[in-house]
């Protein structure tokens, strides 16, 4: 089983999946990231054979660390989707000359997908009060998905561990 850790949390796989830490990746790291004066990553890239998709996963702990950037949680997620699919391309065509042909499986199997899902693992305290309220309200989380990655998945997922481990999508999340 392919497992990928980020932050305090394990994401985990089938073992007939290919599954990685993409902003680690090689060809990203040594190449891509720089590319038009930087450019952003989801934390985890999975392909599922069988139905022939491509999850893009982001996760935001919140728990550990309320949010504090300036920019836009939608505008971030669209740049790291975006950046990510574009990497995913150029990785197609030029990551075996690179150095990072150990994730050839990924680079080969995942411009030829059908599918692309998009999920926001957004992990936040419980609401203490008015005064300190949860970083991101949960209940803007899916307006924030349909505006900023409706063009790559028009279902996309923002939802925080119990629930997407409850939606059987084949892979889990477990905290570390």
């Amino acid at each position: 089983m392919p497992n990928v850790d980020e932050g305090r949390f394990q994401y985990q796989f089938p073992a007939n999946w290919i599954a990685v830490n993409f902003d680690k990746l090689t060809f990203y790291e040594k190449h891509f990231q720089s590319v038009a004066g930087g450019t952003k990553a989801v934390d985890v890239v999975t392909v599922e054979p069988r139905s022939k998709t491509l999850w893009l996963i982001e996760a935001k702990d919140f728990c550990a660390h309320p949010r504090g950037k300036l920019l836009p949680l939608e505008q971030e997620l669209a740049e790291k989707v975006r950046g990510t699919l574009a990497c995913l391309m150029a990785g197609r065509a030029n990551a075996g000359d690179t150095g990072d042909a150990n994730n050839d499986g990924l680079w080969k199997t995942a411009m030829m997908l059908v599918k692309i899902r998009v999920v926001l693992h957004v992990e936040q305290p419980p609401t203490r009060s008015r005064l300190f309220p949860q970083s991101v309200d949960p209940k803007t989380i899916k307006d924030i998905l349909k505006r900023s990655v409706r063009v790559f998945d028009s279902l996309p997922i923002g939802e925080g561990s119990l629930s997407i481990n409850g939606r059987g999508f084949g892979w889990q999340v477990v905290e570390l």
